[in-house]
């Protein structure tokens, strides 16, 4: 289970990945109710977009 959470945070915090493709992963995410494992990291990347 680990490896893939590794490849989910990496995937969010990939600086190549197009903002909207990543918006697309944040509410994948979401919508799977698994925001409480990338919370720190999601908000870092939501900040990151809308700043």
């Amino acid at each position: 289970m680990e490896q893939p959470k590794e490849q989910v945070r990496r995937l969010i915090l990939n600086p190549a990945i197009d903002s909207n493709e990543k918006l697309s992963l944040i509410y994948y995410v979401y919508r799977l109710g698994l925001t409480y494992l990338f919370s720190k990291d999601i908000d870092s990347q939501l900040d990151k977009l809308f700043n």
